[in-house]
């Protein structure tokens, strides 16, 4: 579990911190210009692989460890409230644009 929290951490912070970066869904990979991409390897060479690979599993972890995601889901499954998330719940959580 570490190891898919280190890896989905540091692929989060191409989003986070990184202008002129993108993810998209349906490749499953992360999106910028050749020059951004340039750029950000020169200072983070470690993290090439997020430019040549595919990560299937982004989505995924990104329900488990984006923290706004987990607070959002304690607030719906909190004590008072035991009943189960649908799974359209779950994919309307995880792209609120689809509301």
């Amino acid at each position: 579990m570490k190891i898919l929290k280190t890896k989905y951490l540091n692929a989060a912070e191409l989003l986070r911190f990184s202008s002129g970066f993108g993810w998209d869904s349906t490749t499953k990979r992360f999106t910028a210009s050749k020059e951004v991409w340039a750029e950000y390897l020169k200072a983070h060479p470690k993290f090439k692989r997020f430019r040549d690979e595919t990560f299937e599993e982004f989505d995924d972890l990104k329900l488990i460890f984006d923290k706004k995601l987990c607070n959002l889901l304690r607030e719906k499954t909190s004590l008072t409230d035991t009943r189960y998330i649908s799974l359209e719940e779950m994919i309307l959580l995880r792209d609120p644009s689809l509301l």
